[in-house]
């Protein structure tokens, strides 16, 4: 009778497929030596039954084993054809709980996925954990979030549309300060996207690749009064409402009536500070893929910048009056300017 592998070991590893040749605890981690428990494979160039040719040996990275760091040993088997005219010839077998060419298993790159996505965790902080490279993380959370950031059924229709950039990468010697710009919908705190640039061609490129009907669906736009902004809104959003953040009403306000500067920026902080973090738990981690586009143009070095910059949040929207919508995003970069003691005003 064959052995498929399902025994107390191989329920407790929770691979179906694998068969459990032996476990060995090392120093910090658990290494579990595995194999697949198919036996017979048929050729898929002409029909016909492989035979095995050699094996080779696959480390890979699990998940946590009760506590303890996991490392899975894969003896993987090599086939070959057994009709020498095959174009086939040899291959190195596969199987469902490992993306080729990866070193995590799917079930860990999922969750490495999770973490960065919904709980914010640095990629660079899982990498230390599971004892592998940045890009083995970043490479996972890719993977399997990108097909849930490009799920057209993630978002639906938007009636209030928000956006606002984000300091994403502290200016240095080599280059300037780099801004994404995020598109959220209002009504249900979720980020829709996030793009490099936060100049007018950048909004305008963004608008124009979405489903026009998506678009017109689109009543009211919450944006910065930045001219680059405005420019960017027409001509794909010329049909919305726009409404502007109160923060900066205020900021132009106090400019207007004679108010000091460092007032004026007090008394904007104060009325959108607490605003954004009471909103930043619910929205900023509600969509699961929140980093996952920037991650796929942001540079190597990117995740190594501790700078305070590198780390500011995303924007935040919440409801007040009488302006129906607050998009207070920019208030926590500007109180963090003023407790550094810079003043400025950012219209």
């Amino acid at each position: 009778m064959a052995d498929h592998g399902i025994g107390l070991a191989e329920a407790l590893l929770g691979l179906d497929g694998f068969r459990i040749l032996d476990v060995t605890e090392v120093v910090g981690e658990v290494v579990i030596r595995v194999e697949t428990v198919v036996d017979e494979v048929v050729c898929d160039g002409c029909g016909h039954r492989a035979e095995a040719q050699d094996r080779v040996t696959v480390a890979i990275r699990d998940l946590p084993c009760f506590g303890r760091a996991t490392r899975l040993v894969w003896i993987k088997r090599r086939w070959r054809c057994r009709h020498s005219d095959c174009a086939a010839r040899t291959w190195t077998e596969v199987c469902e709980h490992v993306s080729p060419r990866q070193v995590l298993t799917r079930r860990c790159g999922q969750e490495v996925c999770r973490q960065v996505g919904a709980n914010a965790r640095p990629v660079a902080q899982l990498a230390r954990e599971l004892s592998v490279e940045w890009w083995t993380v970043m490479n996972a959370v890719i993977e399997h979030g990108a097909p849930l950031v490009d799920d057209p059924n993630r978002v639906g229709a938007v009636t209030k549309l928000g956006l606002d950039e984000t300091s994403f990468l502290a200016a240095n010697r080599r280059h300037r300060t780099r801004y994404v710009t995020g598109f959220v919908d209002l009504d249900r705190r979720v980020m829709i996207d996030v793009v490099k640039g936060n100049d007018a061609n950048d909004i305008r490129t963004w608008i124009a690749a979405q489903d026009r009907q998506w678009i017109d669906g689109v009543e009211t736009v919450a944006v910065d009064l930045a001219e680059s902004y405005r420019a960017g809104l027409s001509p794909g959003l010329d049909h919305a409402t726009r409404v502007a953040d109160p923060m900066l009403l205020l900021l132009s306000r106090g400019v207007q009536g004679g108010v000091g500067c460092e007032q004026a920026v007090d008394v904007a902080s104060d009325v959108a500070f607490e605003a954004a973090h009471r909103a930043a738990a619910c929205f900023a981690f509600a969509d699961p893929l929140i980093d996952v586009r920037a991650g796929r143009w942001v540079p190597a070095e990117a995740d190594h910048d501790d700078s305070p910059q590198r780390h500011v949040g995303v924007s935040v929207a919440a409801p007040v009056e009488p302006v129906s919508v607050l998009f207070a995003g920019g208030a926590v970069q500007r109180r963090h300017a003023t407790e550094r003691g810079e003043r400025g005003l950012a219209v």
